[in-house]
């Protein structure tokens, strides 16, 4: 009876312990299918990550290729303006930022023409429009006198030829125009020769600030009595006792306070002096066309007596 007893309870704990052994590798085998499950939706959430990152890489690609009516999408027209402004924020060769997209053209920063100490004066006219550059007295005490290195010219030669040899291909920048220059003597002037300078042109030609500064007064007066001219007053950078002045000059395009960068920013259009029955410019004798239409520039002392209480009067203050 015993004997019988226990090797049913033999049987029974064998029978248990195989079903406990089976049940074991059946977690097992659950867990093992839960964590395949598991690592599948992994890889299968990694995967979609990838495929919208790569959608996202194929629109934006895709954005800046042209439309089929060969206009430049918006996106296009978006980055377009941003390579602009990266262009238009570089630094010039003086190191002074660029803030006019024109500078990225060629052509840009115009050559220089002249200088006062170390304040550069940049052609006001592009050199493929110049047809005359005369240096001379300015009319008042209170005009400093500029160099140049462009070579001197022969005034008779000019006068016979109305050849000033301005090259095709010009540098840009800090450096000197390819050219020859007058320099001319006029009656009745009191100042050293030398104190302006005319940059001849077709009337209606573009100007360009010949420094980099701010503007600080536009106004009108009566050139000769004759006629209402523009003047532009530009303070040059770092440089608050001069004052620059353009003039002979029509269709402003610069305000009161705002910036300028010599050679590189439309100031105005260059007046039609022959047409306003001014008689005796200068530079008509010596440019073929005749009319000596041109834009004067000249560097003022600003701390001269009166000076600011007269012809800066209304001009704003630059810190």
């Amino acid at each position: 009876m015993v004997k019988d007893w226990q090797n049913s309870a033999h049987a029974y704990y064998a029978t248990n312990e195989k079903k406990a052994s089976n049940a074991g590798w059946i977690a097992l085998l659950i867990f093992a299918i839960l964590g395949l499950a598991a690592l599948g939706a992994f890889f299968a959430y990694r995967f979609s990550l990838v495929q919208a990152s790569y959608a996202d890489r194929e629109s934006s690609s895709s954005a800046v290729v042209e439309t089929t009516s060969g206009a430049p999408s918006a996106v296009a027209d978006k980055n377009a303006s941003s390579a602009s402004a990266s262009a238009a924020s570089m630094s010039s060769s003086s190191g002074v930022p660029l803030e006019d997209p024109i500078a990225a053209e060629e052509g840009f920063p115009t050559p220089l023409v002249a200088q006062y100490q170390d304040v550069l004066f940049h052609s006001p006219i592009k050199p493929s429009d110049i047809n005359g550059i005369l240096f001379h007295q300015a009319s008042f005490e209170y005009a400093l006198p500029i160099t140049s290195e462009i070579p001197e010219a022969d005034p008779a030669e000019i006068e016979a030829t109305k050849d000033y040899q301005i090259a095709a291909e010009q540098p840009t920048g800090d450096e000197y125009l390819n050219a020859r220059a007058l320099h001319l003597w006029r009656e009745g002037e009191i100042t050293a020769l030398d104190t302006s300078v005319d940059v001849g042109a077709e009337a209606g030609t573009q100007v360009y600030a010949p420094v980099t500064g701010t503007v600080v007064l536009v106004n009108t007066y009566m050139l000769y009595d004759i006629c209402e001219d523009y003047e532009v007053h530009i303070q040059p950078d770092g440089h608050p006792e001069l004052d620059v002045v353009e003039i002979h000059i029509t269709d402003v395009q610069v305000k009161t306070g705002d910036r300028v960068i010599g050679g590189v920013t439309p100031l105005a259009k260059v007046r039609n002096l022959a047409a306003e029955n001014i008689s005796d410019i200068q530079l008509a004798y010596y440019t073929q066309a005749g009319h000596g239409n041109h834009t004067h520039v000249q560097v003022n002392n600003a701390d001269y007596p009166e000076y600011r209480n007269v012809r800066l009067k209304d001009a704003i203050k630059v810190s």
